[in-house]
């Protein structure tokens, strides 16, 4: 392989040149305003083509109002601006994108994260046409070059697995958003916000525990998606044994059929406060792919706050109190990809620093009632 920063410029004829140098943006003494108050005076500058240019300011420094004018949306009540050789909103069509720093979608618009990317080529369709083959190929292209081309339709595929389980079973779904806005997801019961971005896994979740109303929780990930036949036979196991509170199920990775590293040969049934001192790394049951009584979820005051193992944590603790069960059958395909948190290199110090704690608050209450400590190890 070869830099790329080695190779030789290629040799064009000065009439490119010319029309590469042409500036895409050109700003001449502007000023912006909002009907009759000016809010952005005496701006000058250009935008080479074949460039990216970053605009750096604080805070209502007029940095949302000039890409504003750009597009049109802001009169230029003094000078001159051009884009791409015309007035601000007359740029040849195609030739001018534009993301927001928000986005406002109906609610009850189901869309996918490739569709998402698709709108960007709208422009170059004609009136009532469909994206066809080849935008849906350059949008996932697109997403492969930012990592997310596994994430093209996640979470579509998620909704219809719950949605084929709801033809069994009656289910209430709730989904939570980590942030501050929802994208829309058909067929939910409830939709729900943690109000601040990036919150966590476990702040998503509790969000939602209020609201359950089932005798039977499960947790389901973007990245995950359900068997309908391994959720019937996972409730009828605890139906059978209702001092159970909890049943262990398997998990296969999403598209090749392998078991997690998580599965082992383990005992069906868990007496109360049995499950810790089986504890190794990885844990001998998936703690991903279990379902609850909800009310023991509740006595547990739900998933613990880490960013890391929180399903691990929560198990725990449930068993600590209430006997459980393992389940041979398949509850939940896993997707596996490249930006995933699990992935990333700084995954494996954040699950040691998780397990230290999930060992420590439950030695905790091994102490309160004359249990043994344990001691996570290696298998």
């Amino acid at each position: 392989m070869t830099d790329p920063r080695d190779r030789t410029p290629a040799m064009t004829s000065p009439t490119t040149l010319t029309a590469a140098a042409e500036p895409v943006v050109t700003l001449e003494d502007a000023s912006f305003s909002y009907g009759s108050s000016t809010v952005l005076t005496g701006v000058t500058g250009r935008v080479p083509a074949g460039q990216a240019l970053a605009l750096v300011g604080p805070n209502g420094s007029g940095k949302t109002t000039l890409m504003r004018a750009l597009l049109g949306m802001v009169t230029v009540s003094r000078g001159r601006v051009r884009v791409n050789g015309a007035a601000p909103g007359r740029a040849p069509r195609g030739s001018v994108g534009y993301v927001p720093q928000l986005s406002d979608l109906d609610p009850t618009f189901p869309v996918t994260v490739r569709e998402v990317v698709q709108m960007g080529m709208y422009s170059q369709l004609g009136i009532l046409r469909r994206p066809g083959a080849e935008a849906r190929r350059r949008a996932l292209e697109a997403l492969e070059s930012v990592g997310l081309a596994d994430r093209a339709d996640h979470l579509h595929e998620t909704a219809q697995s719950v949605a084929q389980t709801r033809n069994h079973l009656n289910l209430q779904w709730i989904v939570v958003w980590d942030g501050v806005s929802t994208q829309p997801v058909e067929h939910a019961d409830a939709q729900l916000t943690t109000g601040k971005l990036c919150s966590g896994a476990s702040v998503a979740r509790n969000t939602a525990l209020p609201t359950v109303e089932a005798e039977y929780l499960l947790k389901l990930d973007a990245d995950d998606v359900l068997n309908p036949e391994g959720v019937a036979a996972t409730i009828h196991q605890l139906e059978k044994n209702p001092d159970a509170g909890w049943a262990a199920a398997n998990m296969l990775i999403h598209g090749t059929g392998e078991r997690t590293e998580h599965w082992a040969n383990t005992p069906e049934t868990y007496p109360e406060g049995t499950l810790a001192g089986l504890w190794t790394v990885p844990f001998p049951l998936h703690p991903g792919a279990v379902i609850y009584r909800t009310d023991r979820v509740l006595q547990a005051a739900g998933w613990p706050a880490l960013n890391s193992a929180e399903n691990l944590g929560l198990l725990l603790h449930v068993a600590e109190d209430t006997q459980g069960l393992r389940v041979p059958d398949v509850l939940v395909y896993h997707r596996q990809w490249d930006a995933q948190e699990s992935q990333q290199e700084y995954a494996p110090q954040r699950e040691e620093q998780a397990l230290k704690t999930i060992r420590a608050t439950i030695n905790a209450r091994r102490g309160r009632t004359g249990r043994e400590p344990v001691y996570f190890r290696a298998r």
